[in-house]
């Protein structure tokens, strides 16, 4: 009985505590990220679980996707950015509704990536969709990754000179 009304006075605490400290831990977005307007299409809305699941967009190329090294990443095939893919967005920003929303529905959202840094100097991503609205039916979706230009050779043979023909 002492237990049971224990964990019903600690437990609102507890959840509020976590609920602050999620709006807090949000801070982390307020400098130093890149914003990328980005369309995609809903692939699983959020549920309490168990297990808990995260919003998971199918979401289009990002070709200025900016790495962990501060630069556009290039994959290994050449595309540049971030491919195409299903991608789990565990926060939404302050504000952002999914009401109304459903799998399938096109959309056009916010994302922001923030690299944080360990103290090993490892970096880390961590991203936060900040606005999302929904897109027409009829939006056209392109999961297309795009491949950037060639990434030229090491040790690039030089164009010969053209041969002068003496003329003026």
């Amino acid at each position: 009985m002492r237990t049971a009304l224990l964990v019903a006075l600690i437990l609102p605490f507890l959840q509020g505590c976590g609920e602050k400290g999620r709006q807090n831990d949000q801070a982390v977005f307020d400098e130093g990220f890149q914003t990328y307007q980005v369309r995609g299409i809903i692939a699983q809305l959020p549920s309490d679980g168990p297990p808990p699941e995260d919003l998971k967009i199918h979401h289009e190329h990002i070709p200025d996707f900016i790495g962990k090294t501060g630069e556009v990443v290039r994959n290994s095939d050449g595309t540049p950015g971030m491919k195409s893919m299903v991608m789990p967005f565990p926060e939404l920003g302050e504000g952002v509704s999914l009401e109304g929303l459903a799998p399938g529905d096109k959309v056009v959202f916010t994302l922001k990536v923030k690299w944080l840094e360990s103290p090993s100097g490892e970096r880390t991503p961590r991203w936060l969709v900040s606005a999302l609205e929904p897109l027409p039916a009829d939006a056209e979706i392109s999961f297309e990754n795009k491949l950037g230009p060639a990434t030229p050779p090491e040790n690039p043979t030089p164009e010969p000179a053209p041969a002068d023909d003496g003329g003026p």
